[in-house]
């Protein structure tokens, strides 16, 4: 929180009128078992049908606290903002259909247990990675991505039992660490081709267009007497590392971005964005503007290489999902 500004959240908001009635009383899926279960493919199956099931009750009766309970992570001011933009433009939250998945788990022999599915929603490929944290809980959705256009998910490797292989987040064979590819974007997103982590990550709309990206709405800000802050940073959440073919690793990972708007002059208030205007209570606020989003990827890691070659493999972000969850505004 900064000092001087007033959140407005996803959810901060949910006294407001303009909340939609509250939904009448509707049979909810299937409640998680009391008893804990081995994570296996056959009980991973069992705990994303779970939770696409009571998620789509969520969503079918506009019930965003039932909805909140099955998000864990990032995920949650994810959901939130789709809660609330429901309630803000009447238009019901959107609600998905399942094909069957193909389910990639690993063997954990603690907690958290995680998996992720690949399967379509809506008929459009997406990955979600689903974490239960300990006994007794429920999977919960923690990251959501869609492949970008044009890129090819790896071949995820699994042994004669069906299971994946969860790779260590600091694992030294591959070129960098699962937990470290976040910092790398971020520094790629705030600095582009000049940055020092840039021969590392391939150039694409997520790494070096995110920082053209930047300097654009910088550019527009000025022509608009704005001062434009943006900052890239890796948050403390899990990451979802599994082990490819080629002895490489796909991993699902958080990315926060904040956005900070400053009128130079007092010539009026600041307008919200079209994507975030659902965080606020009027379409123009304040004379300082921060824009939070919580934004998901993942990326293919490649292997070490075992010798130097003239055009070595880089990282790929190969899916992207999130958006804006959160608004603070500073009205003097």
């Amino acid at each position: 929180m900064v000092t001087g500004f007033v959140l407005l959240s996803a959810g901060a908001l949910s006294g407001c009128s303009d909340r939609p009635a509250k939904p009448r009383a509707t049979p909810v899926a299937v409640a998680a078992p009391a008893t804990d279960t081995p994570l296996t493919p056959a009980s991973a199956l069992k705990a994303f049908n779970l939770w696409a099931n009571n998620d789509d009750v969520a969503r079918a009766t506009a019930d965003e606290r039932l909805g909140l309970t099955w998000a864990d992570d990032g995920q949650v001011a994810v959901t939130a903002s789709e809660f609330r933009k429901a309630a803000r433009t009447g238009i019901p939250p959107m609600r998905f259909s399942y094909g069957e998945p193909t389910l990639w788990v690993p063997r954990l022999g603690g907690y958290p247990q995680w998996f992720v599915a690949n399967v379509t929603r809506n008929g459009t490929p997406s990955l979600l990675a689903l974490i239960k944290k300990s006994p007794g809980q429920r999977f919960r959705l923690s990251i959501a991505v869609t492949p970008v256009k044009g890129a090819k998910l790896p071949q995820i490797a699994t042994d004669a039992d069906g299971y994946a292989t969860a790779m260590a987040t600091r694992d030294e064979s591959l070129l960098v660490g699962p937990s470290l590819v976040a910092s790398l974007q971020a520094a790629v997103a705030e600095d582009g081709s000049k940055s020092f982590s840039a021969p590392s990550l391939q150039s694409g709309p997520f790494t070096t267009g995110l920082a053209t990206q930047s300097a654009k709405e910088d550019k527009a800000a000025g022509k608009k007497d704005l001062i434009y802050g943006s900052a890239y940073t890796a948050p403390q959440l899990p990451v979802f590392p599994l082990r490819t073919k080629d002895g490489g690793c796909m991993v699902l990972y958080p990315l926060a971005h904040d956005v900070a708007l400053t009128r130079r002059t007092d010539v009026g208030p600041l307008e919200a964005p079209a994507d975030a205007g659902h965080l606020l209570p009027t379409p123009a606020v304040g004379m300082q503007m921060r824009i939070s989003a919580n934004l998901q990827y993942a990326a293919v890691v490649p292997p070490k290489p075992v010798k130097k070659v003239k055009n070595p493999a880089r990282i790929a972000i190969v899916a992207a999902g999130g958006g804006p969850v959160r608004v603070q505004v500073k009205t003097a």
